[in-house]
């Protein structure tokens, strides 16, 4: 097997991309600056193919990726201690941001679940906002949403070109999507991950979004301030 590469704008990407997911593949698509693996969530071969290609760990778990939209199917709101619509609306507004949930266990993976909880990881990577209409065209195929994680070898740095993922996972996925814009550098990494099952939002990753700048977002939508972990993990591979 050896991956095809297509641009978000391509007319097809869309299609193409849910029909493989559909088949139990996963596929790589370009995330922030940088790469992600995606599969359908409620297939664990697929899953079970990420783990493969990364090399990853098995005690270590993979992210649901899903819509602000439809996250509600995968959390348990009656434990949530922040408004919903909040919450909602940071994930929509910063650019890409990883929040821990208290999760719907009856609806997830075991690949997804850490203690009851659930990462959800969402960028609407405007203006084309490509995840939002990839969710939009497996929904209308049966499917509910993504698991995923970073594309790169566990323990390596983020990879930020195509070229590095025809090297090493061409014979692992069919499909890698890129796109022609540009991230900045600092947001060429993984996501900075903010636990909101805590009294306090608490950034427990620091990645793409600086603890000043996460602020900001989390009073624009009336959140409270976070505050960082005392074993604050920095981004180094994921």
């Amino acid at each position: 097997m050896t991956a095809k590469v297509v641009r978000y704008t391509d007319p097809q990407a869309a299609e193409l991309a849910a029909s493989h997911l559909i088949s139990g593949e996963a596929i790589i698509v370009y995330f922030n600056g940088a790469f992600a693996f995606l599969a359908d969530m409620d297939s664990a071969a697929a899953g079970q193919k990420i783990f493969e290609a990364k090399q990853r760990p098995a005690e270590k778990t993979l992210a649901l990726v899903c819509d602000p939209e439809h996250l509600g199917e995968f959390v348990d709101l009656t434990r949530l201690r922040f408004p919903w619509p909040a919450v909602m609306a940071l994930q929509r507004e910063i650019h890409a941001l990883g929040v821990v949930l208290p999760a719907r266990e009856e609806s997830l993976p075991a690949s997804s679940l850490v203690n009851g909880t659930v990462l959800n990881v969402w960028t609407d990577y405007p203006p084309h906002r490509p995840f939002v209409r990839l969710q939009a065209e497996i929904r209308s195929m049966g499917l509910r949403a993504f698991q995923g994680a970073s594309a790169n070898l566990s323990g390596e740095p983020t990879y930020t070109s195509v070229q590095q993922l025809l090297q090493r996972f061409s014979d692992h996925v069919p499909l890698i999507i890129h796109d022609e814009l540009k991230a900045p550098a600092e947001r060429r990494t993984s996501t900075s991950i903010l636990d909101l099952t805590a009294e306090q939002p608490t950034l427990v990753r620091l990645g793409n979004v600086g603890l000043a700048e996460l602020n900001r977002h989390l009073a624009d939508v009336g959140l409270p301030n976070a505050v960082p972990a005392t074993d604050l993990e920095g981004v180094t591979s994921g």
